[in-house]
């Protein structure tokens, strides 16, 4: 019996330890002359909390990127997002991929910032303020070490896919809405679509106006598919980073905006939320 019951708790172990959900936080530093707030040091292990911000980032694996520049340009991008994504305790940053299965819930990663709570009650202003200057570049400290981390574990995965299903992320983005509230989209993409629901490559719309009814149309049979609200992007800040550099080298990139800019309206999207560039 005593033997089942260490095998089972072996096998628990292995269970948690698949949770796609990290933690960024190093409680093994403490401050000389302050002390972790009993409450948060409690809850800092756990994985689950309110965060004060979210930023989601879809990064696609279906594009080779061979240009060193473009690679550089993209990891300098990311590194930025998730800088100014994770600045106070709890915020979180959900790492998404964009490839022939984009939509399954299991294609994200999560992780949550967490920060010792500085206590100074007990100090003299002196130390106090010694305190507070320690506690500000412990946490610089932290938020270096989380942006190497999700660079390393993130950016460099990488699988080249044949087929590119951006439209079916709009399913996540509605769950994200719902569960989170509003929150930041980054998207370090191509933005070429090739689903069952379009393929650009075959797509030779005559104009921009075209190209964003082309959207709207796709949008619309995605939100009849999948239930979808019309309203699930409004207020969502959406940023996305083309590749390439020039917009014009191809003719695809000329009316590509126009598209994207057709299906999130459908969403609740504006212009005013909406910002795509090259990167």
């Amino acid at each position: 019996m005593k033997y089942i019951i260490i095998l089972m708790m072996l096998v628990l172990g292995v269970i948690s330890t698949q949770n796609t959900t990290r933690t960024i936080f190093d409680n093994t530093e403490w401050i000389e002359g302050t002390r972790l707030d009993e409450k948060h040091q409690k809850t800092s292990q756990n994985t689950v909390c309110n965060a004060q911000n979210t930023t989601v980032t879809l990064i696609d694996n279906t594009e080779l990127i061979e240009d060193a520049g473009l690679l550089k340009k993209r990891q300098q991008v990311f590194q930025n997002t998730v800088w100014k994504a994770m600045k106070q305790n709890g915020d979180r940053v959900i790492i998404s991929y964009v490839y022939e299965n984009s939509g399954n819930r299991l294609n994200q990663r999560e992780y949550i910032l967490r920060i010792p709570l500085l206590r100074t009650e007990h100090l003299t202003p002196q130390k106090a303020k010694i305190a507070k200057l320690k506690h500000k570049k412990l946490i610089k400290k932290l938020r270096k070490e989380m942006v190497l981390k999700i660079t390393n574990e993130c950016l460099s995965y990488n699988m080249y896919r044949p087929q590119t299903h951006i439209l079916g992320i709009f399913p996540l983005m509605q769950e994200w809405k719902n569960k989170y509230g509003n929150y930041s989209l980054v998207i370090l993409s191509d933005m070429i679509e090739f689903s069952s629901y379009r393929n650009h490559y075959k797509t030779y719309p005559k104009n921009n106006k075209t190209a964003r009814e082309l959207g709207e149309k796709d949008a619309h049979r995605i939100r009849k598919d999948f239930s979808l609200r019309d309203d699930f992007l409004k207020g969502i800040s959406i940023v996305v980073r083309i590749p390439i550099h020039d917009m014009d080298s191809r003719k695809i990139f000329v009316w590509l905006p126009d598209y994207w800019q057709g299906a999130f309206s459908i969403f609740g999207s504006d212009e005013s939320t909406l910002d795509i560039k090259r990167l």
